[in-house]
């Protein structure tokens, strides 16, 4: 049991410290990529895993906190009316995966 234990621990480190770097290119020539843009629209766009679902997780919440992501970082956030009238209808896919952490009884995503 004390194996199965520390194996399962062991495994779940691996996939955290492999999760939780985001990378993002930042240069010169793609920084001003998006500049006049009045804003975007949120797409959730992964149909969520049945366990997440139970323990909690809604598209809605996913949208939510993107949406508070983008308005902190002074992104302005697109209604879905706002987006059909915008030029290019510029949208940011989100998509969402979400797996039961095993050990510790919480969640792994990307």
């Amino acid at each position: 049991m004390k194996l199965k234990t520390l194996c399962s621990l062991m495994n779940l480190m691996v996939l955290i410290l492999l999760c939780e770097n985001v990378h993002a290119q930042d240069i010169e020539q793609t920084r001003n990529a998006l500049r006049g843009l009045s804003g975007v629209y949120v797409m959730p766009e992964n149909p969520l895993e049945e366990e997440a679902i139970r323990g909690g997780l809604s598209q809605d919440a996913i949208r939510t906190e993107v949406e508070l992501k983008l308005r902190q970082a002074g992104i302005r956030v697109l209604s879905r009316e706002e987006w059909e009238q915008a030029p290019g209808k510029p949208y940011l896919q989100v998509w969402p995966k979400v797996l039961k952490g095993g050990v510790l009884g919480g969640y792994i995503y990307t």
